[in-house]
């Protein structure tokens, strides 16, 4: 019997199965897997189309379940049994000893909301006439891909014979250190790619995004990159307030899908910054560069053929000449004490969660990684921010994971509503309010709190060119910060963005905790008593009394003092001015006092006030800094 085309094959399809498409089959993203392997007779006869495939006919997973169909491509005397399962997968292992190769989690219906599909293999009836089959398809956690395809499915008969093998890859973001080199190596050449390519007018762009976002209330112009300055002042869009992680993750999904036109196989890896590199590798000769430990300013070195060998950026007060990446020589966390990612996600609302980070390991990184990456208005130009900021995201999906963070209700993300005229925070950072860039919306406004930056540059996200993919295949999207809170597609209603990571599970560990409304999902009488537990430490961490109290010791009260809500909590707020207050009190304290209200009210005179008060403090955490990096 002649071998059908692909085309052909589409074409057969019944219509039904596309009722979502509106363009000729033969564009559509539900399209034939390519055979991997030998074909077989019988196994010519098996077609598998996944909702989620790209226009090159490539189904990229992550743990989010997406649909899938399996049909007879010939009618036949009699229906016919076939069981989907996993390949025997690779003997290769990954540099923290597992298989190198994806695996694949099958659903015969839809899972339930919040859950994705788990079956290590699926039966399945096929119709002798050819009607399609559905069923849904994930990656199976926590067993991600290490490169383009070699997530196997094994399509056979129930008395185990093989028919046919149809591949997939489940892209998952992963941290640095333990990706394989295959895999390194295709992220940096992609970001490098990305970098020289049009003359570096892409790349130019996303830093005049971070920049112009960055800019705010600051009236100091100058020229890098080559754009208007700013008549007028206006609020940070991206910073200093709760968009700040909302802000990224829309930030980080545009510049990570950028780089998939270049290598559709690659996903933005992530640097734990809380870590030291001997921990993490990311300052390494084949990582994102290596330095000594002298303390000076150096250009990193790479290995020889590193993608990085000849970065060159403008220079930020000449973009007509061009300078390597610049970083201070030594490790980030040797020189300032990280809060710790457990502190952090023990906090189980979304205002005590967020803003931590964005002060301390957000601001901290910053300042100790060099002078590009301390300058916010041209921190991307060093490389390493990426995998820097893909950390904080990945810090979120975890919060969200453990309290089941992915609704609009102000627990999961706050303010919740839009703008308010008669408030305190900025229009773009409401749960409703759309985001600057990709709203086009530019200029001054009489309340200083409404004025958006003086220059369009993106225009709103394009469209995923994928089906159940955020924004939609053809649609393009304007972000609002709620648009970016169910990154998963867990609600009704919502789509996966197409993005998960290694050790975050689909979904949530517990649906809610106390306090939440009686709509959610209730949680398991062992995680409702963790978060009580977890809660109640937090409390007596967080102390103020502690805090103020003389006889415990100044690491106690220190600890107590990093934990004050200052933000939040008036009473948080009295007891760390009180200690800034006291002349008596111990010089790190006072410090670290200082930092914090200055942190929770961010005007700058106590910013300045606290860079330049002496003998109180050797590495106070700052935010970015603002000024002109030369």
């Amino acid at each position: 019997m002649k071998k059908r085309t692909k085309l052909h094959d589409l074409l057969q399809f019944p219509e039904r199965m596309f009722q979502s498409i509106r363009r000729p089959l033969w564009s559509a993203a539900l399209v034939t897997l390519l055979p991997f392997g030998p074909a077989f007779a019988d196994g010519d006869n098996i077609r598998i189309a996944i909702h989620s495939m790209d226009h090159f006919g490539k189904a990229y997973l992550t743990w989010a379940p997406v649909k899938a169909w399996a049909r007879l491509a010939e009618p036949t005397a009699a229906d016919v049994e076939v069981i989907l399962a996993n390949d025997a997968g690779s003997s290769v292992l990954t540099p923290t000893g597992k298989r190198s190769d994806g695996d694949l989690a099958f659903s015969a219906t839809r899972p339930a909301q919040g859950e994705t599909a788990a079956a290590e293999e699926l039966r399945l009836t096929l119709p002798k006439k050819g009607d399609p089959v559905m069923f849904y398809l994930a990656g199976k956690f926590p067993q991600p891909s290490t490169k383009d395809g070699d997530a196997v499915i094994e399509i056979r008969k129930p008395d185990g014979t093989l028919l046919d093998r149809r591949t997939a890859m489940v892209r998952i973001r992963k941290e640095f250190k333990t990706l394989m080199k295959d895999e390194r190596d295709a992220f940096l050449r992609a970001l490098n790619t990305f970098q020289e390519s049009s003359s570096q007018a892409n790349y130019l762009r996303v830093l005049a995004v971070h920049n112009w976002a960055a800019r705010g209330k600051d009236p100091v112009r100058w020229r890098f990159p080559e754009y208007p300055g700013a008549p007028y002042r206006y609020e940070d869009q991206a910073h200093l307030g709760p968009a700040f992680i909302a802000w990224h993750r829309a930030f980080l999904l545009q510049l990570e899908r950028d780089l998939q036109k270049i290598n559709p196989a690659v996903a933005l890896p992530y640097w734990p910054s809380t870590q030291s590199n001997a921990q993490t590798m990311v300052f390494t000769g084949t990582g994102m560069g290596a330095t000594d430990d002298s303390g000076a300013v150096v250009v990193p070195t790479f290995a020889d053929g590193h993608p990085f060998e000849d970065w060159r950026m403008p220079k930020a007060d000449d973009p007509t000449r061009f300078e390597p990446i610049q970083r201070f020589a030594q490790d980030p966390t040797t020189s300032f004490d990280p809060r710790p990612d457990t502190t952090i996600l023990r906090r189980s609302t979304f205002n005590r969660f967020a803003a931590p980070i964005e002060s301390n390991p957000h601001n901290f990184g910053h300042n100790f990684i060099g002078p590009w990456m301390a300058n916010c208005r041209v921190s991307p130009r060093d490389p390493v921010f990426w995998v820097f900021h893909t950390w904080f995201d990945k810090m979120w999906t975890e919060w969200q994971h453990k309290f089941g963070r992915f609704t609009r209700t102000e627990r999961d993300y706050s303010p919740i509503g839009s703008f308010d005229p008669n408030g305190t925070t900025p229009l773009g950072h409401y749960i409703d309010d759309t985001m600057w860039p990709w709203n086009d919306v530019i200029g001054a406004q009489a309340n200083e709190l409404e004025s958006r930056p003086p220059v369009r540059l993106t225009g709103p996200i394009p469209a995923s060119g994928v089906e159940g993919i955020w924004p939609g295949k053809s649609a393009t999207a304007v972000p609002t910060p709620g648009d970016m809170v169910d990154y998963l597609g867990t609600q009704p209603g919502n789509i996966s963005m197409g993005f998960s990571y290694d050790t975050v599970p689909y979904g949530a560990l517990a649906p809610s905790v106390p306090g939440i409304a009686a709509t959610d999902e209730a949680t398991s009488a062992e995680s409702l008593a963790t978060n009580v537990v977890e809660n109640e430490t937090e409390d007596v961490i967080a102390s103020p009394g502690i805090a103020l109290d003389p006889s415990e010791t100044v690491g106690t009260r220190l600890r107590a003092l990093k934990e004050l809500d200052v933000l939040a909590s008036k009473e948080h707020a009295a007891a760390a001015l009180q200690i800034l207050s006291d002349p008596r009190a111990d010089q790190e304290l006072r410090s670290n006092a200082l930092w914090q209200l200055a942190e929770a009210n961010a005007p700058e005179t106590v910013q300045m006030a606290a860079e330049t008060l002496s003998g109180i403090t050797k590495n106070p955490p700052r935010p970015c800094t603002r000024m002109m990096s030369s």
